[in-house]
């Protein structure tokens, strides 16, 4: 299956992308049941660990790649961490109508 130095064959492949997409599959069955929230980020992370340890070869590489591979991971949650902070911290303020003011500098009629 998986030998280093060699390119993985077709039948590896097929294997890997036929366990990514049955867990892709039992991803989506399970965020429409009521399991905990901490399940579906379990299976995407088992999903991340497949892809690193097979086609990006991860085990066989030097101690630099698998440096800058943890540090992507790390800027990756970084951004994801601050797109989230936004949306979570954001709200509607109403305001009145008096309180809006026209393009020309007056006030809505009343």
């Amino acid at each position: 299956m998986f030998i280093p130095g060699r390119p993985l064959n077709g039948r590896a492949v097929l294997l890997v992308l036929g366990t990514l997409f049955a867990l892709l599959a039992l991803q989506f069955g399970l965020a429409f049941t009521s399991v905990p929230r901490l399940v579906l980020p379990g299976v995407a992370l088992v999903m991340v660990v497949i892809v690193a340890m097979s086609f990006m070869r991860l085990p066989a590489a030097g101690a630099l790649s698998a440096v800058f591979a943890t540090a992507a991971v790390f800027w990756l949650c970084v951004m994801i961490g601050l797109g989230g902070m936004d949306a979570a911290t954001r709200t509607d303020i109403p305001v009145s109508q008096r309180d809006v003011r026209l393009p020309n500098g007056g006030f809505p009629p009343r």
